[in-house]
């Protein structure tokens, strides 16, 4: 008999539980025609689950469970949870970090181009400085250490990429200033999966949710990229496509930024010009 996990699709949180349940053996059935809004809604559920919540757990024997970190802790195994004291509290050390220092400014970072709260500059400048903090604190605990706890993959690997799934996917590149080897490592075993950015409005996923003012009524956080460009008078319009196919720098992260290279010849005399005359003799 398999464990039931309700969720909905490319659920991060439920992602720690499925890839615990691969490492362990653990059988748990996902079913295909869970609707979120509408069945963790419904009376059956909220009997078993009274949070309404999903990922939620439901074993064999009848036995219920929420929350995502103690459902990937109870479908996995000792390899994952730690077999001593020391490592199950280095385990749990680590996943406390994911939740309290990983995900807030991951959720602030990626949340507005979601369309899921409204873009605050100020907050997501600032999301962006704790997240480069957080990658530089797992990088210099991954010089000396092959995992996070021990010489083996654990919940603790597990629950801080998921949490940080999601801003690899949205905002951040593979640049070895900022994105985590141990990350890069690590991620070939999550199913690859593709969240369009800047999907709906803010406007729009709120209305959805029945909440809110209409989306017209609302402004784009961030502009989508199949948005029509305004007609220019400029008389060389293939120039002008291509200076707004490239990012503008000054709206990236300073440690994203490319480093201005100076010309080398700058020191050297100006060279005088000269004009090719043709010879017109034979």
């Amino acid at each position: 008999m398999a464990c039931t996990l309700y969720t909905y699709p490319n659920n991060f949180r439920a992602q720690k539980a499925l890839i615990a349940a691969q490492y362990s053996g653990t059988a748990v059935n996902v079913p295909e025609d869970f609707s979120l809004g509408e069945t963790n809604k419904t009376a059956e559920f909220l009997k078993k689950f009274p949070n309404g919540k999903v990922p939620a757990l439901e074993t064999p024997d009848k036995k219920y469970l929420s929350e995502s970190n103690a459902i990937a802790f109870y479908v996995g195994n000792d390899e994952l949870n730690g077999k001593t004291q020391f490592e199950k509290a280095q385990i749990l050390m680590w996943i406390n970090f994911a939740e309290s220092e990983v995900l807030p400014p991951s959720c602030t970072w990626v949340f507005p181009c979601l369309g899921l709260v409204q873009f605050n500059k100020q907050s997501t400048e600032k999301s962006k400085e704790d997240v480069k903090r957080i990658l530089q604190i797992l990088n210099d605990h991954l010089l000396h250490s092959t995992y996070l706890v021990g010489e083996r993959i654990t919940q603790a690997d597990i629950s801080v990429v998921c949490n940080l799934l999601s801003l690899y996917q949205l905002e951040m590149c593979t640049n070895p200033d900022i994105a985590s080897v141990y990350f890069l490592k690590l991620v070939i075993y999550l199913e690859p999966t593709e969240i369009p950015k800047n999907q709906k409005k803010f406007g729009e996923v709120q209305k959805e949710l029945g909440q809110g003012k209409p989306a017209k009524e609302r402004k784009l956080p961030c502009p989508p990229k199949d948005n029509k460009r305004k007609k220019s008078r400029n008389p060389n319009p293939k120039k002008e496509e291509a200076a707004a196919e490239e990012p503008d720098e000054t709206e990236l992260p300073p440690w994203l930024r490319e480093p201005k290279s100076k010309d080398p010849f700058e020191k050297f005399p100006k060279g005088k010009k000269y004009t090719l005359v043709k010879n017109t003799q034979n």
